[in-house]
C-alpha cells in the first residue's frame, strides 16, 4: 500500500519495536531537554569532533600502528 508522497508504508516488526532506544540518542534527548530548561550541561556523550584531528596525533597513531612489537598479543595474557 502506498502512503502519502507515493512511498510504500512499511510497518516495523514487533521485535524491532521492542528494542530499547539507541543509548546515545537517548542521552542527546535528555541533554537537549535540560538545555531547553536553561540548565548548563557538559556532554560526555559519544563525541562528534567538530575540528580535524591534529597532525601530531595522526602521526603518533601511524607510528604506533607500524611498530610490529605493539601488534603482538601474547596468548598467555588471554588465559591468565
Amino acid at each position: 500500500m502506498l502512503g502519502g508522497n507515493n512511498y510504500m508504508a512499511i510497518e516495523e516488526a514487533d521485535r524491532l519495536k521492542a528494542l530499547p532506544p539507541y543509548l546515545f540518542a537517548e542521552i542527546d534527548r535528555i541533554i537537549q531537554a535540560k538545555r531547553e530548561k536553561g540548565e548548563d550541561v557538559i556532554s560526555l556523550g559519544i563525541g562528534d569532533p567538530d575540528i580535524p584531528t591534529p597532525d601530531i596525533i595522526i602521526e603518533s597513531l601511524c607510528k604506533g600502528a607500524k611498530d610490529s612489537k605493539k601488534s603482538q598479543i601474547s596468548f598467555k595474557l588471554w588465559h591468565e
